[in-house]
C-alpha cells in the first residue's frame, strides 16, 4: 500500500477537529479487500451446493415443462449458447425461440456431476451428463447422450446460466 503512504487530508467534523494523516486507511482498505474478496471454504461449499441445486431444479423443470421452457427460466437475459456444429445463439429470447421451434415432443434430461463457485460467490460452473430422447420418422424413440458445461452468474439470490456448451458422448455405462 505504498501509494497511500503519507496521504494527508483535513477533515473538520464540525467541532474544529483536524486530522492530518490517515494511518489506518491502508489497514482498513486491506481488511475490506480480504473481507469482501474471499470466502471461507465452508461458505464456498455452501455456495457450490446452492449452485448444484439450481442446476438440478432446471433439469427437473425440463422434465415437467419441456426443455425450451425450463431453459428459458434458467437463462440470463444475455446468455450465449454454443451448440456443436452450429452458430452461437445470443440472448435468452433467441435461444428460447430456437429451442421451442425444435423441441416438438423431445425430452432433454440432465444431471449435474460437479461444479465450482468463484471466491467472490457470483460466478460458478457446473458440468454433467445429458440424455436427449426424440421420436424418429417411424415413431420409434431414439436416445442420444452427451456432456455439458453451464457457466452461471448469481443475480441477487438466484443463479442464472450465462453460457452453455455441450457435445455428444457414448451411452454411459
Amino acid at each position: 500500500m505504498e501509494f497511500l503512504k503519507g496521504v494527508a487530508c483535513t477533515w473538520n467534523g464540525g467541532k474544529g477537529q483536524t486530522v492530518s494523516r490517515l494511518p489506518l486507511l491502508p489497514s482498513v482498505v486491506c481488511s475490506m479487500l480480504v473481507w469482501f474478496g474471499c470466502q471461507s471454504p465452508d461458505v464456498l461449499e455452501h455456495e457450490k451446493a446452492g449452485l448444484l441445486r439450481a442446476d438440478r431444479e432446471c433439469a427437473a423443470a425440463s422434465i415437467e415443462a419441456g426443455f425450451a421452457e425450463a431453459y428459458y427460466r434458467c437463462l440470463a437475459d444475455n446468455a450465449v449458447v454454443m451448440p456443436p456444429g452450429q452458430r452461437a445463439l445470443s440472448g435468452r429470447d433467441e435461444i428460447y425461440a430456437t429451442f421451442r421451434e425444435q423441441a416438438g415432443g423431445d425430452v432433454l434430461e440432465w444431471e449435474p456431476q460437479d461444479g465450482s463457485v468463484s471466491r467472490s460467490g457470483d460466478l460458478g460452473w457446473t458440468w454433467g451428463n445429458w440424455v436427449f430422447t426424440s421420436i424418429d420418422q417411424e415413431g420409434q424413440s431414439q436416445k442420444s447422450y452427451g456432456k455439458y458445461v453451464f457457466l452461471w452468474n448469481r443475480v441477487g439470490n438466484e443463479w442464472k446460466v450465462i453460457a452453455n456448451i455441450w457435445n455428444d458422448s457414448p451411452k454411459p455405462e
